[in-house]
């Protein structure tokens, strides 16, 4: 069965988010084809860019964390300790069981081919 594994990664105040998210999306499918990435970065590509403060803050974060629930696994890129959204969806993760890979072990292979067999 193909594996949903959702991206997490900061954004706000990071003009090189979308480069990053689509570079990381590109290298999990190079490690295994069969993975379905859902990106949130991509998802907000037609919201006029990152709405970071308030309400509509918030309601984005929530449909992330909803949609994050339905997954299989989260995979935290660089520097994600530092993002209050990440963070959230880490804690959503752990709710939900999820895997949790971080993207730069370099163990990512070996622990992505474990799961897809369990």
């Amino acid at each position: 069965m193909r594996r949903f594994i959702y991206l997490s990664g900061p954004m706000t105040n990071d003009e090189g988010y979308m480069k990053k998210f689509i570079n990381a999306a590109d290298q999990l499918l190079e490690i295994d084809s069969d993975l379905i990435i859902v990106n949130p970065a991509t998802m907000l590509q037609y919201s006029g860019g990152i709405v970071d403060t308030g309400a509509d803050y918030r309601r984005i974060l929530d449909i992330d964390k909803e949609i994050l629930s339905s997954c299989d696994a989260i995979c935290l890129l660089p520097g994600w300790e530092n993002s209050k959204g990440c963070r959230e969806e880490v804690e959503t993760a752990i709710t939900e069981a999820l895997d949790i890979f971080i993207y730069n072990d370099p163990e990512l292979f070996n622990k992505l081919s474990a799961a897809s067999e369990a």
